[in-house]
């Protein structure tokens, strides 16, 4: 099996083992510091997707994490609150990654070039800018809502798998 099909199946994996809340939280290998600064919520520095954003993951080595929603879903609402107004997941995505956000009613095509044709939302899609095939990779996608603690286990899992995707392109 190529590295590529690993790489998606344990991402997969990442989601039916996330454990319960009566399981004890691992300990994390990278440390993220809270603002614990009253009044003030946390938010990712969220881009549009296009070229500039792409460039940019290039430039920085970071993969890019795309975030498909509607308006109108609560689902992605739910989303918007609880995971991406949560401290570590901020941090994560600030520091590591290159976030996008689209709305799908607003950008059919980047909805239907990368949700397989399934019409979910919202979906987040994990992608490889890679500059010397000119191409982006699509490393996996998840359809659905995804709470903070599991949404962090995926970004540090695709941290710690950093090297084995990056050495098979």
């Amino acid at each position: 099996m190529n590295k590529c099909v690993q790489i998606f199946l344990a991402f997969i994996l990442c989601f039916a083992c996330a454990p319960t809340a009566s399981e004890a939280p691992p300990q994390d290998p990278i440390e993220i510091k809270e603002d614990k600064a009253p009044n003030k919520k946390f938010q990712v520095h969220w881009h549009e997707f296009n070229r500039k954003t792409v460039l940019q993951a290039v430039e920085r080595d970071r993969l890019i994490i795309l975030y498909i929603y509607a308006d109108w879903c609560p689902y992605c609402q739910k989303m918007d609150e609880t995971t991406f107004g949560d401290p570590k997941v901020v941090g994560l995505l600030n520091r590591f990654f290159v976030s996008a956000k689209v709305d799908g009613d607003e950008r059919p095509d980047v909805f239907a070039a990368f949700t397989d044709g399934i019409g979910y939302y919202p979906t987040t899609v994990v992608l490889y800018p890679h500059l010397k095939q000119k191409r982006i990779i699509h490393l996996g996608i998840h359809h659905g809502y995804i709470g903070p603690e599991a949404y962090s286990k995926m970004l540090l899992f695709l941290l710690s798998k950093k090297s084995n995707y990056t050495a098979s392109f």
